[in-house]
């Protein structure tokens, strides 16, 4: 080292830095997109789990209604579901538009078939309530029976739906 150059020793020493330089650079440039990858993948699972969180919260809300309006013969209750499933078909929808930007097939396909439920849910819903208010049902909460064919009509809706609980033992 001692018989090199001055001019050479100085240009090696820059050559050293720059070449540290670089490799700091490469991991600095790696470390980076490794991380914005993770934080994008972490943005769109927190995007997902929110409108996942926002499809059971309005299907639970629905539930209630469901329930309610059974229990209660009151039509506000019913009135509110097409309302409530839009706003759950729409969440869906947004969880179908981020699965199929990122590439996400079966979450794709899972959206895709909540939202196709959740109207065919509303179609047999609004069956039941028009059986309902067919059966007797007033507009000012009071349920009656004005005749026993109502009723049995009201019961073969019910059981042709395929209902859990069935009010007839004829049903099974």
């Amino acid at each position: 080292m001692r018989k090199l150059q001055l001019n050479t020793k100085i240009i090696s020493g820059f050559g050293a830095v720059l070449l540290l330089m670089a490799v700091v650079i490469g991991v600095y440039q790696y470390a980076i997109t490794q991380a914005l990858t993770c934080f994008k993948s972490e943005l769109v699972s927190s995007a997902i789990n929110q409108y996942a969180a926002k499809i059971e919260s309005l299907s639970l809300q629905a539930d209630h209604n469901e329930l309610a309006f059974l229990a209660s013969k009151d039509v506000k209750y019913a009135d509110g579901q097409q309302g409530i499933i839009k706003e759950l078909t729409a969440a869906a929808e947004g969880i179908r538009q981020i699965a199929e930007q990122e590439g996400k097939g079966q979450i794709k396909e899972k959206s895709v078939a909540i939202g196709g439920q959740a109207q065919q849910y509303l179609s047999r819903f609004d069956l039941m309530v028009a059986a309902q208010k067919e059966a007797g049902l007033d507009e000012k909460r009071a349920f009656k029976v004005r005749s026993g064919r109502r009723l049995m009509r009201l019961r073969q809706a019910l059981c042709s739906m395929k209902w859990t609980i069935c009010i007839s033992p004829s049903c099974s």
